[in-house]
């Protein structure tokens, strides 16, 4: 569980078998999610996008804490600095495509007021590759299942729905 607005941002597991027994067990504090829609599974970690704009692996974050050097976005961390609308942060969208090994961020940039940019992140090498990705610019991106296979799909600002990595692109 995430807590990233309003208090002080944290991470926490939910631990128990039944509502009896439930119990919050804080693994960090100090760091949060902006949001729940950029956080997506992948390996055996799970990648989230914190309320600076930091892209993180869970993982990293409970062995280091929130320690900018380990954060998955180090090497593109002065562009998103610069570049990312921080008042929409909350629209922030991730999906993943196992298949290819990657995860699509869907951000707001330079002043604007929804999602219209999108950065891939390469996670098959260590450290993990990023890319930009303007022209694929969406409001939504998310991870479904397509005959049995996930894929990513993407909600234009234009009202169209795309599968990307297909042959057929819009729906």
């Amino acid at each position: 569980m995430f807590k990233g607005r309003g208090g002080r941002p944290s991470i926490h597991r939910i631990t128990g078998n039944s509502p009896d027994d439930f119990s919050r067990v804080t693994l960090r504090t100090g760091i949060g999610c902006c949001a729940h829609n950029p956080i997506v599974p992948y390996q055996a970690d799970l990648a989230f996008m914190d309320t600076a704009g930091n892209i993180h692996s869970l993982n990293a974050v409970i062995e280091y804490g929130d320690f900018r050097p380990v954060a998955l976005s180090r090497d593109i961390s002065i562009w998103l600095r610069e570049h990312l609308s921080y008042t929409y942060l909350n629209l922030a969208n991730a999906a993943v495509n196992p298949d290819e090994g990657m995860i699509l961020f869907s951000i707001a940039v330079d002043g604007a007021s929804g999602n219209n940019y999108t950065l891939m992140m390469d996670y098959r090498f260590n450290p993990v590759r990023w890319a930009a990705w303007p022209s694929f610019a969406s409001g939504c991106v998310a991870t479904v299942l397509d005959s049995g296979r996930p894929i990513i799909m993407a909600g234009g600002t234009d009202g169209f729905v795309r599968k990307y990595f297909q042959s057929t692109r819009t729906i």
